[in-house]
C-alpha cells in the first residue's frame, strides 16, 4: 500500500499484511476510504481484488486487476471491511 492508509493510532488506520511469496495481500479498512496499491510489487500477472465483510462473511465487491501499476481502490459503502488481493 502506498497511500490512503490513514494515520497511526487513529480510527482510520489501515492494517495490512502480504504473504512471503507476495501473491496475497490482506488489509483491514476500519472506515469507508480508498487505498492505493502498487501491483508492480506483487507477484502475478493478474489479481482478484475483493472486499469482504468480516461480520457476515459476505463478499461485497470483486474485480480483476491485470495491470502492474499503482492503482487507487475505493472501498464499497460500509466500514470494518477486509480488502483481499490475490494472484490468479
Amino acid at each position: 500500500m502506498v497511500a490512503g492508509y490513514g494515520e497511526w493510532a487513529r480510527n482510520n488506520y489501515v492494517t495490512a499484511a502480504v504473504s512471503d511469496n507476495r501473491k496475497l495481500l490482506v488489509a483491514y479498512l476500519p472506515e469507508l476510504q480508498s487505498v492505493s496499491v502498487d501491483f508492480g510489487w506483487l507477484n502475478g500477472d493478474a489479481f482478484t481484488v475483493s472486499f469482504l465483510d468480516p461480520r457476515t462473511g459476505q463478499t461485497l465487491k470483486t474485480e480483476t486487476q491485470k495491470e502492474k501499476k499503482v492503482r487507487r481502490i475505493p472501498s464499497p459503502p460500509g466500514e470494518d471491511l477486509v480488502l483481499m488481493i490475490q494472484a490468479k
